[in-house]
């Protein structure tokens, strides 16, 4: 029986975050945020001073998605 948790809320912010808040929302490390961005299942995070990445709602919303599809536990429903 697959169990649905409802979403932690969203970091604060303005619709945009930085990694290490997406990082803690999404349960998956900065390093893995960035690879994933770089082997093409993220498109270009906006970049603001100093090339910081500031991801957007939508992006989360990617992430989440591509959360989903890697979880071992998608195998179990």
């Amino acid at each position: 029986m697959c169990v649905h948790r409802p979403a932690p809320p969203r970091p604060d912010g303005q619709d945009r975050c930085a990694i290490s808040e997406v990082a803690r929302f999404i349960g998956l490390r900065a390093h893995t945020l960035r690879r994933y961005e770089q082997i093409g299942l993220m498109p270009q995070v906006e970049r603001v001073h100093g090339r910081r990445r500031r991801f957007s709602n939508r992006d989360l919303d990617r992430l989440a998605l591509v959360g989903k599809a890697n979880s071992p536990a998608r195998l179990m429903c």
